[in-house]
């Protein structure tokens, strides 16, 4: 069943609706996210942009860190985030996990892998996130 994301937190994430990332599954501290590459997603070598795999990357880490912490009303900040590219994302769709590895309450350090229909590891990223209250959003 296709998801949006900020129908599910509550709060406006007007890229990622319009990308159309869907979440997939989640549990504490973990998360699968899902996106259709369509042609617009494309580099012109006609794999997946870097930039929607960032952004699949960060969004799996963030909704990972939503889940370990259950909830934040006021959202998710990435404060620091890198990434390897090690596969063009060829294909109709992408995945991407992603999960807590560390940290406590108000610092959380996170991981994130996309694959591709195969299964193949597209990228791999970590990042630094904090969850941010309500009255400082």
């Amino acid at each position: 069943m296709k998801l949006s994301l900020s129908k599910e937190y509550g709060t406006p994430l007007p890229f990622i609706d319009h990308l159309g990332i869907e979440r997939v599954q989640s549990d504490e501290g973990r998360a699968l996210l899902a996106l259709e590459i369509k042609p617009a997603f494309r580099n012109s070598w006609k794999a997946a942009h870097g930039g929607v795999i960032m952004t699949m990357l960060d969004s799996a880490m963030s909704l990972a860190a939503r889940m370990h912490l259950q909830g934040a009303p006021g959202g998710i900040l990435t404060i620091e985030m890198n990434a390897k590219f090690i596969s063009p994302g060829i294909g109709g769709r992408l995945t991407a996990e992603g999960k807590v590895i560390g940290g406590g309450r108000s610092t959380l350090f996170c991981e994130a892998e996309v694959r591709d229909e195969a299964g193949n590891l597209v990228a791999k990223g970590m990042g630094t996130l904090k969850p941010v209250r309500k009255k400082d959003a």
